[in-house]
């Protein structure tokens, strides 16, 4: 760490924020914009500290990240004390709507409560109602968009946020295990990357190519140190899938993209792609050339 400057792990420490939440306020609403070092490390400034406790300071007393933003942003003086409507509604440029059906509002209602009987009975009346597809992405997709921003904006509790998301997840689970698979299907193998724990993206993406007509082994989340080529080699698939919602595992281990790409030159018969937020706010990932960086559904389920 270059003299000066903090770590995101010492700005989680003396925020109390975790390194999640973190990077989440910086991609969504740019609160900061930290330097990066050639190895694509994040380094912070005191003026950055700063700012993110104050915005904490204010998101502790009721208002969004947005607003708190805004708020610190007109270099108005902050009182000891705000309430949530004393600042107006600020639209910011990074911000998109979500329209929501009926659906995924009671879904939000019943997740408030913290009821996952009631998330499972709703997901499953809308999967005999409307099908799959609707299920998958007028439903769930953008349902898990508002749960990640309400836990984001402080408005949700951890616990809150992690009933919905187990919630969602076990029905993914148990929808993909009923699905019958052809004998002779190819296969796919999806994982989330060492350190990262959101697996429901790649879930919904073994749905989808469940229904495709593909064979789908899930490795896990977080995996130990060598278990993806190991299984890579036990079951060779046609199509590895790799995904990272934050940039942590390329920052923990700055290695990491070069082990992937020695790893797909070395099983040239597999088509790999890697895809996720953090791959997209990680520079350095856009350099691969053996594995496939892509946000491309279609071409991930097609049969090449």
């Amino acid at each position: 760490m270059q003299k000066g400057w903090l770590s995101i792990k010492q700005i989680s420490q003396t925020t109390g924020l975790s390194t999640f939440v973190i990077r989440k306020w910086e991609e969504r609403y740019r609160c900061v914009e930290p330097r990066r070092l050639e190895n694509g490390y994040r380094v912070y400034s005191e003026r950055d500290l700063h700012r993110i406790i104050s915005i904490k300071q204010l998101v502790d007393q009721g208002y969004t990240v947005k607003n708190a933003l805004a708020l610190i942003s007109s270099e108005q003086p902050l009182p000891a004390t705000v309430k949530p409507n004393d600042f107006p509604d600020v639209s910011l440029e990074h911000d998109d709507p979500i329209i929501l059906n009926e659906n995924v509002a009671e879904l939000i209602k019943v997740s408030q409560r913290c009821d996952d009987k009631q998330i499972h009975h709703i997901l499953k009346q809308c999967l005999h109602e409307h099908g799959i597809t609707y299920l998958l992405n007028d439903v769930i997709q953008p349902f898990m968009v508002v749960v990640g921003d309400k836990w984001v904006n402080g408005e949700w509790s951890e616990h809150q946020e992690h009933i919905a998301s187990m919630a969602v997840r076990d029905f993914l689970v148990q929808i993909r295990g009923t699905m019958v698979e052809p004998d002779h299907a190819p296969t796919m193998l999806a994982t989330c990357l060492p350190l990262e724990r959101h697996e429901i993206p790649m879930h919904l993406i073994l749905v989808k190519a469940r229904l495709k007509g593909w064979k789908t082994i899930f490795l896990g989340t977080s995996p130990a140190p060598g278990a993806l080529e190991q299984a890579v080699k036990q079951i060779s698939p046609q199509k590895v899938i790799l995904s990272a919602t934050t940039t942590l595992p390329f920052e923990e281990d700055p290695e990491l993209l070069n082990k992937l790409e020695s790893m797909a030159l070395r099983y040239p018969h597999i088509t790999f792609y890697l895809g996720g937020s953090g791959v997209w706010n990680f520079p350095q990932s856009k350099q691969l050339v053996n594995v496939k960086v892509t946000e491309n559904l279609h071409e991930m389920l097609n049969f090449n």
